[in-house]
């Protein structure tokens, strides 16, 4: 018996030593990768975009209702849409059941606007997430879990023919090497089909934070350090930086950090790739300061500064009223 429990020590160890150098590997491969980068080089694409509510593919809908969506969002230059296509099951696999109408949808809305780029959004929380309200939460180290929502994610578009993924994975720690051996895995198979990876991301810590958390020692999962956005830039087509729900009920202030933003992110952006800025349209206790008017002004003064983004996102289309849609008519 001490002999066969000997001999299962030793083969625990060794699959213990095979996984952490399969890791460090992979780990090894996104440094080099980063290191060869090209210089820092404008972005060939754009869009403006919008948050779209699961319900539409959930729920039956008239093909007039579909396409007066559509029309509504060409007609306000919204070109990129992502549609909500979770949760998940606890596996990781799709919710058929809640996705009863998402063929329809799909068809519909692309015979009315065939120039848009339609996403499945893919909202997962993690662990980490300290909210009670949701069944299913993801351990980011869980290579078996992430491999699921991986194929998951090849799934949707090769199955319904989605343009690409959005990948809204929250709340990352700054620095997660777990998260970016999930996007690069995902970015690579995604660019094998022809399709995109978006990436929702979190706010830029401002200086004075930084240096709050490094002092601190705790972890940073609500804004990221600049060589975290850096990294995560390479594994992407896209990112969209979730830039509201930060506490700021002055509408000026929350201008000029829309303004602050965009120039420190083209500052630390090393692949060049394009970057929306979310902006809010739901109520909430910020809401006088975090508006989409304040939002868009906070645009205007990164492109005054001579720091322009690649486009607005909405958050969210079931949250935006017809005052707000005016809004992007000026």
């Amino acid at each position: 018996m001490l002999k066969t429990l000997v001999h299962i020590y030793r083969w625990l160890s060794l699959a213990a030593l095979v996984f952490s150098a399969i890791v460090l590997s992979m780990w090894a491969v996104l440094e080099y990768q980063k290191s060869k980068l090209p210089p820092y080089h404008a972005p060939q694409t754009s869009c403006n975009a919008i948050w779209l509510g699961h319900s539409w593919i959930e729920a039956e809908h008239t093909a007039q209702e579909v396409t007066d969506l559509a029309l509504k969002f060409r007609d306000h230059d919204v070109s990129c849409v992502f549609v909500h296509t979770t949760p998940l099951l606890p596996d990781g696999s799709f919710y058929t059941s809640r996705a009863a109408y998402l063929d329809i949808f799909l068809k519909t809305f692309r015979k009315a606007y065939p120039e848009a780029t339609l996403y499945a959004w893919m909202g997962i929380l993690t662990e980490d997430y300290e909210g009670t309200s949701v069944s299913t939460k993801i351990d980011i180290t869980d290579y078996k879990m992430l491999n699921s929502i991986e194929s998951t994610a090849f799934q949707l578009v090769d199955d319904f023919g989605f343009d690409g993924i959005h990948l809204d994975m929250e709340p990352v720690e700054s620095g997660s090497k777990d998260f970016l051996i999930s996007l690069s895995g995902l970015h690579e198979g995604l660019k094998a089909r022809g399709k995109k990876l978006s990436t929702a991301v979190i706010f830029l810590a401002t200086a004075e934070r930084q240096q709050e958390w490094l002092d601190s020692g705790k972890p940073f999962f609500w804004s990221w350090l600049p060589e975290y956005y850096d990294t995560v830039s390479l594994f992407t087509d896209q990112l969209v930086i979730m830039s509201y729900n930060i506490g700021i009920s002055d509408p000026d202030l929350y201008a000029e950090r829309i303004a602050w933003h965009l120039e420190e992110v083209q500052k630390v952006r090393a692949s060049g790739v394009p970057v929306l800025i979310g902006v809010p349209t739901y109520a909430g206790a910020y809401a006088s300061g975090e508006n989409l008017e304040a939002g868009l002004e906070g645009i205007r003064r990164g492109s005054m500064n001579g720091f322009p983004v690649d486009g607005f996102a909405i958050y969210s289309e079931w949250t935006t009223d017809a005052e707000e849609w005016a809004l992007l008519d000026r």
